[in-house]
This record gives C-alpha cells, sequence and structure tokens, in this order.
C-alpha cells in the first residue's frame, strides 16, 4: 500500500552556532562541520581552512540539494540549499502468488511515525537517519485498513481474518497465508484394463518325476469367452477458482481409442476372447487387442522346415539352426539356443538357451513383411495420383459433350503416365507369395485382389472405378496393419550371447553367464541378472540404464558401455563408459559403483 507523502522538512542551516565545536570525526578540522540538531541541518564551511565536510542519507531519507535529489555521499560547498524528506514505507505489503491460488500479508512496521531525523554530534562527515522512537505516533495499522486493500484487489473471498488479526497483534514480519483459492481437481485420463500378465514367465515344470523342459516359457493365455479387457473411461476433473474468484478450469482428460482386431470381440466397453491364444496390445496412438495365432515348430528350425515368416507368435521347443531366418508378427519364442541365424519381431525375443553368431531384432518388422508394406505404400500413392488424373480427364471430356469409359481413360493415363503402376502390382505380389506357405492366411485378402489386376486387358475392359478404389483401401489397410504389428513391453530376453547383434526397442535382459565380443542396442534398460555374468569385448548402448555385474578381465579385448541415465557395476577391469555426452576411459579396477554425469566429470577433473 502507498502511505500520504510527508511534508519535506527544510532545515535551517546555520552557519554560525554558538554551540561549543567538538568535532567528533576528522578531529583535526574544526572549521568544516555538519550538525544536526532538531531536524535541522546545521553547516560550518571554511574553504581556506582544511578539508570539505561530506553528507549522505540513508534510507528511506532522501538529500535535496538546491532541488535536486543527490544519492551518495556529497560534499559541502557551503552556498547550497538543503532538503530532506522521508520516502513513503508501507505499513504492510500484499503478495499474491504467481498461479493466482495463495494470498500472504507481510506486516512491515504496525505504526506510522511522523519522521524524525536522528540527531548527531558536529562532524566532518554525517549520515542522516530516521530517529524511530522520537517521532509522534500518527496511527495505528489497523485490520480495516489491511481488508480494504484486499478488497481493492478483488480479494474477498476466502480470507483468513484470524490469521490477519493475529499478525497485527503479534507481528512476526514474515509472509503469513490469508487467503486462499480453491484448486482444480485433475480428472483422470481414460485407460484399459488388462486381465491378462503380459509377462512371459521361465521355469520348469515336473511331469512323472521328470522334468518336462518343453513347457519352460509359460506364455500368456486366455480362454474362449473370456473377457480379457475393459476400457475405463476418462472422468472430468473439478473446476476450482483462483483467489479473485476466476474460474480455474483443469485439463481435459486424454481419451483412448481402443480397437478390437482378430478373435476379439467388443461389447461396450468390454473385450471378449472369441478364441484360445495369447493376448496382446499393439499400437501407439490408437491400442488393438488381437488373439494372436501361434506357428509351433515342435524341434529343430532347419532346412527342412524352412525359413518361418508367420503373422503371429511363433514357438520353436528345438534350435535355430545355421543360416535360418524367422520373421514373426508378434513374438518369437525358442526354448533351444539359436546358432547363425536372423530373427526378426514385431513383438519381444526370448530365447531360453544361447545366441551364438546371431542377429535378433525386437519391435521391428521382418525383410518380407517390409517390402510388402513399402510395395503397398508406393502403389498406393501412384494410385491416389492415377484417381485424380482419371477424374480430372473424364470431367473435361463430358464438358465436350462427351461420354468416356472409366476403363479406356484409365489405360490412356497407365499407358502414357502412369507406366509404372503394372510393374509395381506385378512386383508386391511377388513378395506377397513369397511368403510361406503357413502365412498365406494372413495375407490371402491381398493376394486375390492384386490377382484381380494381373490381367491388365481384363481390368481396362470390365474394372469399374469402385474396383481400383477397393484397391486401394486394401492397399492402405495394409501399411496401416504393419505399423499397428508393434506390441507393448517389447523385450530380448536370453540366456547369453556371443558374437552377436541384438537390437531393442524395448528392454534387453541376459539371464545367464552374459556377452562376449557383442552389439547390444536398446530403447530401455540393458541388465544382466546372474551375479558373475561377464561382459568382454561388447558395445552396450541403452537409452534407459545398463545394470552389469563383471565388464571386461585381466586380458581380452575392451568393452564400451553408454547409457543416457546410468551405469551400475559390480566390478569393471577396463573398458569404456559413457552417461549421455560425457565419456571416461576406465584404465583401473572400480567395484560396486553406480556412474552418472557427476561421477565421470569429477573423474576428468581428477585425470
Amino acid at each position: 500500500m502507498k502511505l500520504s507523502q510527508p511534508s519535506s522538512a527544510v532545515p535551517k542551516v546555520d552557519k554560525s552556532s554558538s554551540k561549543p565545536i567538538r568535532v567528533s570525526e576528522g578531529g583535526n578540522d574544526e572549521h568544516n562541520w555538519i550538525w544536526v540538531h532538531n531536524d535541522h541541518i546545521h553547516v560550518q564551511v571554511d574553504t581556506a581552512k582544511g578539508s570539505l565536510p561530506v553528507i549522505e542519507a540513508r534510507h528511506p531519507i532522501s538529500l535535496i540539494i538546491d532541488g535536486e535529489l543527490v544519492e551518495g555521499p556529497y560534499t559541502v560547498k557551503g552556498n547550497e540549499r538543503m532538503e530532506w524528506k522521508a520516502e513513503d514505507e508501507p505499513l504492510f505489503q500484499i503478495l499474491v502468488s504467481e498461479d493466482q491460488m495463495k494470498v500472504f500479508l507481510i506486516v512491515r512496521h504496525t505504526q506510522l511515525i511522523q519522521p524524525r531525523l536522528k540527531n548527531t554530534e558536529p562532524a566532518s562527515k554525517v549520515t542522516l537517519e530516521l530517529d524511530r522512537e522520537a517521532g509522534e505516533l500518527i496511527r495505528k495499522l489497523e485490520l480495516a485498513e489491511v481488508t480494504q486493500e484486499l478488497s481493492q484487489l478483488s480479494i474477498s473471498y476466502n480470507l483468513d481474518i484470524g490469521n490477519i488479526y493475529q499478525e497485527l497483534q503479534e507481528p512476526t514480519f514474515k509472509p503469513v497465508l490469508v487467503a486462499q483459492g480453491s484448486y482444480p481437481v485433475p480428472g483422470e485420463d481414460a485407460r484399459m484394463e488388462l486381465f491378462f500378465t503380459e509377462v512371459v514367465e521361465r521355469g520348469f515344470m515336473e511331469v512323472g518325476g521328470g522334468i518336462d523342459y518343453r513347457n519352460s516359457l509359460k506364455i500368456p493365455s486366455v480362454r474362449k469367452g473370456q473377457v480379457i479387457a475393459k476400457k475405463i473411461k476418462a472422468v472430468d476433473g473439478i473446476t476450482g477458482y483462483n483467489v479473485h474468484r476466476q474460474l480455474v478450469i483443469p485439463p481435459k482428460p486424454q481419451d483412448v481409442n481402443v480397437i478390437a482386431r482378430e478373435h476379439v470381440e467388443q461389447q461396450g466397453d468390454t473385450f471378449i476372447a472369441m478364441k484360445e491364444g495369447r493376448p496382446r496390445v499393439t499400437g501407439t496412438h490408437t491400442l488393438y487387442l488381437d488373439i494372436s495365432t501361434a506357428y509351433i515348430v515342435s524341434g529343430d528350425v532347419n532346412l527342412s522346415t524352412g525359413n518361418i515368416v508367420f503373422s503371429g507368435d511363433v514357438m520353436v521347443y528345438g534350435d535355430v539352426t545355421e543360416n535360418m531366418t524367422i520373421e514373426a508378427l508378434g513374438t518369437i519364442y525358442v526354448v533351444g539356443c539359436v546358432y547363425s541365424a536372423v530373427l526378426t519381431a514385431t513383438g519381444s525375443i526370448i530365447v531360453k538357451g544361447n545366441v551364438v553368431k546371431s542377429k535378433l531384432y525386437a519391435g521391428y518388422c521382418g525383410e518380407k513383411v517390409v517390402r510388402i508394406q513399402e510395395g503397398s505404400q508406393a502403389l498406393s500413392v501412384q494410385l491416389v495420383q492415377l484417381m485424380e488424373a482419371a477424374k480430372l480427364l473424364t470431367d473435361q471430356v463430358r464438358q465436350k459433350g462427351q461420354n468416356a469409359a472409366f476403363g479406356q481413360v484409365v489405360k490412356l493415363l497407365v499407358d502414357n503416365k502412369f507406366k509404372e503402376i503394372p510393374k509395381l502390382i506385378h512386383k508386391l505380389l511377388v513378395h506377397v507369395h513369397s511368403v510361406p506357405e503357413q502365412d498365406h492366411e494372413a495375407w490371402q485378402y491381398l493376394m486375390d485382389k492384386l490377382g484381380m489386376f494381373s490381367d491388365v486387358s481384363k481390368v481396362y475392359s470390365q474394372g469399374s472405378e469402385a474396383l481400383w478404389l477397393s484397391l486401394l483401401y486394401d492397399l492402405k489397410q495394409t501399411v496401416e496393419k504393419i505399423d499397428n504389428m508393434k506390441e507393448t513391453n517389447i523385450k530380448i530376453d536370453i540366456g547369453q550371447c556371443h558374437l552377436s547383434t541384438l537390437q531393442s526397442q524395448g528392454d534387453i535382459m541376459i539371464r545367464k553367464e552374459g556377452v562376449l565380443q557383442s552389439d547390444l542396442r536398446s530403447t530401455d534398460n540393458i541388465i544382466f541378472y546372474h551375479n558373475d555374468a561377464v561382459c568382454r569385448g561388447s558395445r552396450l548402448e541403452a537409452d534407459g540404464m545398463i545394470s552389469a555385474s563383471i565388464i571386461g578381465g585381466v586380458t581380452g579385448s575392451l568393452s564400451q558401455l553408454k547409457a543416457k541415465d546410468k551405469i551400475m557395476l559390480r566390478k569393471m577391469y577396463s573398458g569404456r563408459v559413457c552417461v549421455d555426452s560425457f565419456c571416461v576411459d576406465i584404465v583401473d579396477v572400480i567395484e560396486n559403483q553406480t556412474i552418472d554425469k557427476v561421477w565421470i566429470m569429477r573423474q576428468l577433473r581428477t585425470s
């Protein structure tokens, strides 16, 4: 608040005071001094003798020389007109928080006093100060004055009068909460409640007194008719208000779009399995629920089984042998080992045994599926342009009073401008037919449609615009289907690996002895579970953190570990560690160490 300005006190400047002179500062000069007495400033100056006196004012006093405000020390020459005034000091202050939700009172003084100067002894240097005890009381700070100020700031609701009164009676001179708005209550986003686990459990079952190794992977499954998920609708928040009684609207809760796909039926907000199998959630912005079918290999994947490309899960109860490939639009489970093979899955890859001289890609589409997607995308782009050109040409012909069959218009455009379309159709059809027989059912709709266009002359003579548009629709559906095949909670989970490359759109988990001369790349975390697992001659990179046991050894190739968050080690002999963009070479053994950016910078400073 602002107080009324007091009138300026115009001092009497007396150069011939009869008071005996006793200079209190700069005692060797009895000829030049300043003396403050009863709100008056007395000055004696003899420019011929000694140094000139100096005067300054301390806040809240202002010193005015010949009508101008002076800041800092001023050397008096003896012929100036000096005035002083005390600046207004508010008795209290009202503070409103940045979010306009809280109001604080700070009491500065409880009484308004008529400003008086503090008397001084004559001295060659004088500081003007207020004498707060000598001034006359003008008024006391009252409750009504505070509430009136609050009202002027449009703050009159939810006032804590008790706090205000207490602070006025026994001031703490600290911020005191005197009013508060009502914070909005945030809503709840819509979410999916899953009634199944997405975690693959490892374990062995005892059957007839022996161990059944083939059933060591317990894969989540549901029965036909089982409720597998329920959509919980979004809940709107509750509106609040600030200290000015203005509404504060909470953020609008986010909805989640869920679509039932193969073998899942939606009944209201409930999703029911229509067959037995592994339930899964795919997609990012839109979530898709389906029951994944499984392709089961009871023994090894070898030349007799051939490479496997399947739109679902692939379960191998033996090994994956040299030069074999598995591509799955789902999760790959291998009970045995993987030797010199390539495994690609849109879901996770779980290998019970060892991985040797192999490449594992989790959260990615396989080569054949990528070719189908790229071919569908390229053909759909050409068809969109063809449909637009055909419509434009047909309209131009009609404007001239003539008619043209749609097939004739398309043939003219394809023969002259869109010559690549027949080649793209043939190429895509080859890619789809290259999918192994066990997966033909997943792509049959596209095979049938592309087959209709393999005889171009027949399509030109009989094909309507609707037929071409239906092909375009199927192509776009294919691209979207493959885009939405990525599952949640993706991981690579293996026993150990040697001379291999592992890339995961989720975690990488090493369960047994560790990794040798391998490259591991994870968009989340890399975790070694065995207390004595080793990492030698390998490169590990994680967008999250790395938790390892023993890195390097007395001899052997060095390893490099890079994480964005932190690296936790039980023991490291030598190698290179990086956290974010900070790197340091380890030359001496370290044990039980958590490495972050601060730790690395400390090592760099001491090296």
